[in-house]
Order: C-alpha cells, then sequence, then structure tokens
C-alpha cells in the first residue's frame, strides 16, 4: 500500500470507528511507564518485523518515532454463503507514533482481494465504516442478508484480529526487561562489535570527536546521526551504502559448458545501524542491522544460511540464495571493518598531534588538498570567528551543514558544491552535474589548516540517461564509473576533472587566505 494515516488513538481495547473519509480504522493508545522513546522504539520495530505477515516495515523514523509497516489478514468467507465461497487476503496498514512512556497504535486502509468460486479474481478496494463495509459485492451476492453477513463477518473477524495483536503488543513491551540504553538498541541479524581506546580523553571531548567522524564519514551526517545522548554517552547512526551483485554462477537450467549467469541486475543499497557507547577508557562501537533495500521490499540479513527470503526476487532461486547470501555478508563484513579502521583512525589522530593532518585521514589514493597557513599575531577565537563568517558569505546558499563542530580544537566543516558542465568527449548529455566537495577548516593560534576533500560527481536527475562518475581519487583511472568504451577516453575525462578541480581550490584558498590575513590589518 501507498499511502499512510496516522490516527488520534483511543484507550487500549475499545475500539473507535474514525469517520474520515468513511474508512474503517481501529486505533489505541498505551502507557508504557519508564521507558524512554528510544527504547520503545527498538523494540516496537523489532516486534514489528518478526510478526508482520508481508515482513514489511516501510517507514523507520526514530527522531519523529514514527514507524510505517503493511499487513494482511487471510479471510475466507463464512460457511452461510455458501454459494460464495471467497477466499483472500485483507491488507492494511499498521501506524505506530511513539513517545516516551508510551505508544499510539493504529491500523488503517484496509483493502480486500481474493479469488471467489469459479476463480474469479474479485477486488473489494477500501473497506468502509458504514453498514456495509464493503463498497462492491460480487454478481453472486445480492441479497441484503447476504450482504449484512458478509459485512458483518469481515468486521467481526478484523476486530478479533486487531485485539489480539493489541494484546500480544502490549504484553510483548509489559515483559521486557529493565532498560538498559545501550543494550536497548538490540542489534539483529549479521552484528559486528569493537571497541576502541581512547586514551585517558574526558567524555564530552569524545563525544565531540564522534560527532566529527560521522560529519567527515558520510555525505550527510544530519541525516546519518539519529540520535545523540551526551549524558549518557550513546549515538544512535542509520547509514546506507550501495549494492549490486558481481556474481556470475554457473547455469543450473543447461548443462552447456562456460554458461553463466549475471546477478548484476540484482542491486539497490544495504542499510545498516551504528550504535557508539563511551565508556571510561573506550568507545565501543556495534555495527548492525543490515538489511537488504529495493524499489520493492526490504529484508532484514541474518547470519543463517539462508540468510532472508528470496522467494518473490524474480531470477533468484533457491539454488542461488546461498551464493547471494554469502556475497552479502562478505560486503557487510568488509564495510565493518571499514567503519572501524576509519574511526580508530580518526581517534587516534587527536591523540597524536592538536593539527589534525587529513592525508592520515584519507585513504592513500583520495584526491585531498591541503595546506597550513601561518598567521601570526592572530588568536585561535579569532581566525575561527573569521572562517565561520567567511564559509557563510563565500559560499552562501550552497554550503550545506555548515558548524563549527569543535570550538576546543577549533574546527569547522560544511560541504559545497561546484557545478560540472563538461565540454569535452560528447559526454554533457549523460554526466553533466555537480561536483560535490567538503571542506574542512581547523585553527589555532597563530595559524589555519585548510583542506578539500571527498570530491564525488553527481548527474543531475533532469537527464534523460544520467551517468553518476561517484567519487573521485587521485589515481590516473580515478573514477568509480568505469564502464567507458576506450580506457584513454576515462583518463582524459578524469584530467579534465581534476584541473577544474585544481582551479577551484586554487581560487578558494586565494580567497580565504585574504580572509583570514585582513585580521591583522
Amino acid at each position: 500500500m501507498k499511502t499512510f494515516c496516522l490516527i488520534v488513538l483511543s484507550q487500549f481495547l475499545i475500539f473507535t470507528t474514525t469517520y474520515t473519509q468513511n474508512l474503517l480504522s481501529y486505533t489505541d493508545e498505551q502507557e508504557v511507564p519508564d521507558r524512554s522513546k528510544e527504547y520503545l522504539f527498538v523494540h516496537i520495530q523489532k516486534w514489528l518485523k518478526e510478526n508482520l505477515k508481508t515482513g514489511e516495515v516501510q517507514v523507520s523514523d526514530i527522531e519523529d518515532g514514527i514507524v510505517l509497516g503493511e499487513n494482511l489478514m487471510v479471510y475466507n468467507s463464512p460457511d452461510e454463503l455458501a454459494v460464495f465461497e471467497f477466499s483472500g487476503n485483507i491488507y492494511f496498514d499498521v501506524d505506530v507514533k511513539v513517545a516516551k512512556g508510551k505508544y499510539n497504535l493504529s491500523f488503517s486502509n484496509f483493502e480486500l482481494f481474493g479469488v471467489k468460486n469459479g476463480g474469479l479474481y474479485v477486488e473489494y478496494g477500501h473497506l468502509k465504516d458504514g453498514e456495509y463495509c464493503l463498497p462492491k459485492f460480487g454478481a453472486t451476492i445480492v441479497t441484503r442478508r447476504q450482504k449484512r453477513i458478509l459485512n458483518n463477518d469481515v468486521k467481526r473477524k478484523l476486530t478479533w484480529y486487531v485485539h489480539k495483536t493489541q494484546v500480544d503488543l502490549k504484553r510483548y513491551l509489559d515483559n521486557l526487561p529493565s532498560e538498559k540504553y545501550f543494550e536497548s538498541m538490540a542489534p539483529s541479524g549479521l552484528v559486528y562489535k569493537d571497541s576502541i581506546p581512547v586514551n585517558g580523553l574526558d567524555g564530552d571531548r569524545v563525544f565531540e570527536l564522534c560527532r566529527l567522524w560521522f560529519a567527515r564519514s558520510f555525505n550527510n551526517s544530519n541525516e546519518v546521526l539519529q540520535e545523540q545522548d551526551k549524558q549518557n554517552g550513546v549515538m544512535y547512526a542509520r547509514a546506507y551504502l550501495p549494492y549490486q551483485s558481481e556474481l556470475e554462477l554457473d547455469n543450473i537450467m543447461t548443462e552447456k559448458k562456460n554458461d553463466k549467469v549475471s546477478f548484476s541486475n540484482f542491486k539497490g543499497k544495504l542499510g545498516y545501524s551504528m550504535t557508539i557507547k563511551i565508556e571510561d577508557d573506550f568507545c565501543k562501537i556495534v555495527v548492525a542491522d543490515f538489511t537488504f533495500i529495493n524499489k520493492d521490499r526490504q529484508n532484514v540479513i541474518t547470519d543463517a544460511t539462508m540468510c532472508m527470503d528470496f522467494y518473490d526476487y524474480p531470477g533468484i532461486g533457491y539454488e542461488y540464495a546461498n551464493e547471494i547470501c554469502l556475497e552479502f555478508k562478505e560486503v557487510s563484513k568488509k564495510h565493518a571493518a571499514w567503519v572501524f579502521d576509519t574511526f580508530n583512525r580518526h581517534l587516534s589522530n587527536y591523540t597524536k598531534n592538536p593539527m589534525v593532518a587529513y592525508n592520515n585521514y584519507f585513504p592513500k589514493d583520495m584526491l585531498v588538498f591541503q595546506e597550513v597557513v601561518k598567521v601570526r599575531g592572530a588568536t585561535k577565537a579569532e581566525l575561527l570567528d573569521k572562517a565561520y563568517a567567511f564559509v557563510s558569505e563565500y559560499y552562501g546558499a550552497t554550503a550545506t551543514t555548515m558548524e563549527i563542530l569543535d570550538e576546543q580544537s577549533g574546527e569547522l566543516f560544511c560541504s559545497n558544491v561546484m557545478m560540472y558542465d563538461p565540454c569535452i568527449l560528447n559526454e554533457k548529455e549523460t554526466t553533466a552535474g555537480s561536483i560535490l566537495f567538503d571542506v574542512y577548516i581547523q585553527v589555532r593560534d597563530g595559524e589555519y589548516s585548510c583542506s578539500y576533500a571527498n570530491f564525488r560527481h553527481e548527474a543531475s536527475p533532469w537527464l534523460e540517461t544520467p551517468i553518476t562518475l561517484g567519487k573521485i581519487s587521485n589515481a590516473e583511472q580515478c573514477l568509480e564509473y568505469h564502464n567507458w568504451t576506450y580506457i584513454d577516453k576515462e583518463l582524459r575525462v578524469c584530467k579534465y576533472i581534476k584541473g577544474l578541480i585544481a582551479e577551484m581550490v586554487a581560487e578558494e584558498r586565494k580567497a580565504l587566505q585574504e580572509n583570514m590575513s585582513s585580521i591583522l590589518d
């Protein structure tokens, strides 16, 4: 179902029929004392994933405390309507709004589909709350009595199902163990853990360094970092990485030699969670909840041999599912290792050198421009104020997520964009768009460091066949996108793009230096 609606909810086990648009709905409000919003959200989301017959949790937003899912109830017509013999499913939305110590649960948007005698497919449409909840009736249902029997039976079975679901969820939440914030994140599926030493750094300082790591490591840290609790030293984040299968397996449908089946069309993204807990001398970090998501559905990846449901993915038979599961697990394991490695190196930089060198932070093949400029006689506070004013004025509306990340170390971060309109190799129609990049400025008394990094290309969506070139490295073959007919063509595009970037960086460096030096005028 594509339509979700959140409904004002009523007391537990008391069903109220909502007359908005005459659609049938059930609502419920429950209190769960001494439970945080995050605790309830995580466990309600987990319970829904395990209990929805379709397995569909379609929207999950911990910040707003909203979980939206789709479910179904199998329905068979009553014995009194023997001439009808209808069987099918009632599909509906399950919406939950979570707050501290309470939650609102609603069921709405009911639709009945199925097959009646003779094998004829029947779509009855949205169920209403009037005398007859079905807006349409089959040709064999002709009398008022038959309509009333079918109507009452549908409502009775729905009411029983909703009542049972409400009771089961409330009982589940009441029986949960006492809340421990970090443990309540309840990681599921593939779980990877690590403990990283912080060498005696103050807890508040480590918390700010963790925020800085999110800003440096993800394109939009404001969306990734969903929950921050500085008092308890806990962060919860949700991120995604693109996935496209690289498997080529033997074709089991033929005995021909070297006949392969490519799974390159099996693609989407892998969602995953990150939880960080700051303790005395360590940061505990958990990477978990890996979930495959595409345009049709999403499945949590488990550690089992058959790691997810493949029954409704076209072209993925049981024989191939195990190989795809192994690929899922390998991709997830490598990405978790990347998280641990970059996080560890990030924290290590601050215990070794307060003026962070970004060529030590980024992989060696990343395209990075960095310089340290002396401004003798200027204080750290003056340089930080000046840098913030410069970024606000120079980048203006194009700058996003700009903030002073850490006043103690004097760091400022923003994401920016330059337009890319190629004029070589006839690529304009497919790659015109923008080059995004990040600007990091760090100041201390008498000098500042400025770094330009994380360059990536995105094609404009209005193009007929847009080609996004991806991250831009320092290598000769610099693009993530490698589907070029001739390699010399890619090399020429790389040279052209890197030339544009170098010109832009030189111009911005000059403007920044003039601005910072004006402190002494």
